[in-house]
């Protein structure tokens, strides 16, 4: 049995109502801006901003930067200074191959710290420069919050 064509103009009809829609969640999506990029005063540095319901969607986690244990250290040459560690997962790579991670100075604030890289061992990076032990590195959304702080996708 074949099934009737729909005219062209319900079609149209029903085109115009789906895009009208659309709109109407592109403009509530602009006034609640699930984040914002800002200038750091004083620095090259940019901070992001998530609203809270951002957060939960990213599933942002973070761990903090802790002294190495020795066996951590075993095998990896001495670096400059006292050895810290973050998760593997904190760690992120730029287009040019600096490393880096995103620290947590307060709630819903991001902002990447370079960090210097003396080796990876399981699941850890050994370093020699970075941010402060205790400082709370993200590990889980980091690749996404390069990409709203550098407009990846705009």
């Amino acid at each position: 049995m074949r099934m009737p064509r729909p005219s062209i103009p319900l079609l149209l009809t029903l085109a115009a109502f789906a895009f009208a829609g659309c709109a109407k969640v592109d403009a509530e999506a602009k006034k609640s801006s699930a984040s914002r990029v800002e200038a750091i005063d004083g620095s090259s540095i940019k901070r992001v901003v998530l609203n809270p319901g951002a957060e939960k969607r990213l599933d942002i986690q973070t761990a903090k930067v802790r002294e190495a244990t020795p066996q951590e250290i075993v095998g990896i040459p001495a670096g400059l200074s006292s050895r810290s560690v973050i998760p593997y997962e904190a760690l992120i790579y730029d287009k040019t191959g600096a490393t880096f991670t995103y620290t947590n100075p307060k709630d819903l604030d991001y902002v990447r710290a370079a960090i210097t890289v003396d080796g990876i061992k399981d699941k850890v990076v050994v370093l020699s420069a970075g941010p402060p032990l205790g400082t709370p590195v993200v590990t889980v959304g980091a690749v996404l919050l390069y990409g709203v702080e550098t407009g990846v996708g705009k």
